[in-house]
């Protein structure tokens, strides 16, 4: 069961994601994550400031590894390269270097989804398939709503889409605080903060695109410190359904898009 969450850069899906694990390895679940590939996420520098050189330094060399490793799994699972680039190609971010950093990006996802797709266990994905969608809008500059639907015609659909919203002024605050612990080149390499209120304006025009392709999205308030646990056991009910069926899974329409607290 793959669980995918999307949402506006800053508006807390990883937090969430990892809340909504523990709460379903507190009832007994082996949960996975894929999470996020973002360069300033994920252990820096023992004991080295979040914003300093040595810690900035180790967060933009790690996706070198991490490419490294995509590119040779890819190869040993007998995966077309091509396939990622071909995705990329349809709507092109603007400059070379976004270019390859969505590269990298896709080429990682496929593999990871890929390995989800065999799992046993439920996987939660804080950033998927619909979170490149919405990058892919925002650096093309695209208004084309046929292409957009095509692209995510192409795109894998998990089991469970989950939309985390928060209020604008929670995110200018959060982006406000990630950038202060940026340097100058981490600052590059991501959205403005007007570039990530526009990527939750964007999301609301794909949204309408996902019901109309069937994975309709539940939408969660991120701040709603209630709301993982909630997840949680619809999570729960839905496994215990495939579990009693026997069923691989169950199709995103034919689960309830919404529950108490969960609009």
């Amino acid at each position: 069961m793959i669980i995918e969450l999307f949402g506006a850069p800053g508006c807390g899906k990883t937090t969430f994601a990892h809340a909504l694990a523990k709460r379903l390895r507190r009832s007994g679940h082996r949960v996975e994550m894929l999470a996020s590939l973002r360069p300033n996420e994920g252990d820096t520098c023992r004991g080295a400031p979040a914003s300093s050189l040595a810690a900035a330094t180790t967060r933009l060399i790690r996706p070198i590894g991490r490419l490294a490793s995509d590119v040779r799994q890819t190869a040993l699972n007998g995966t077309e390269l091509g396939a990622t680039w071909r995705l990329l190609r349809a709507m092109p971010p603007h400059g070379p270097l976004w270019s390859m950093r969505l590269y990298r990006y896709t080429l990682h996802l496929n593999c990871a989804w890929s390995a989800a797709r065999r799992a046993s266990h439920p996987v939660l994905v804080d950033q998927g398939y619909v979170q490149l969608l919405g990058s892919l809008v925002v650096l093309s500059g695209t208004t084309d709503m046929f292409r957009i639907t095509n692209m995510l015609r192409t795109m894998p659909a998990p089991d469970l889409l989950i939309r985390l919203k928060t209020p604008d002024e929670t995110l200018r605050y959060r982006l406000a605080r990630r950038m202060a612990g940026q340097g100058w080149l981490e600052r590059r390499l991501e959205f403005s903060i007007e570039d990530n209120l526009r990527f939750a304006a964007v999301l609301d025009s794909i949204c309408p695109l996902l019901r109309q392709a069937g994975r309709e999205a539940m939408n969660v308030c991120s701040i709603d410190t209630s709301a993982p646990a909630r997840v949680a056991a619809l999570i729960e009910e839905r496994l215990a359904l495939r579990q009693g069926r026997g069923a691989r899974g169950l199709k995103p329409e034919a689960c309830p898009p919404q529950s108490q607290g969960v609009a």
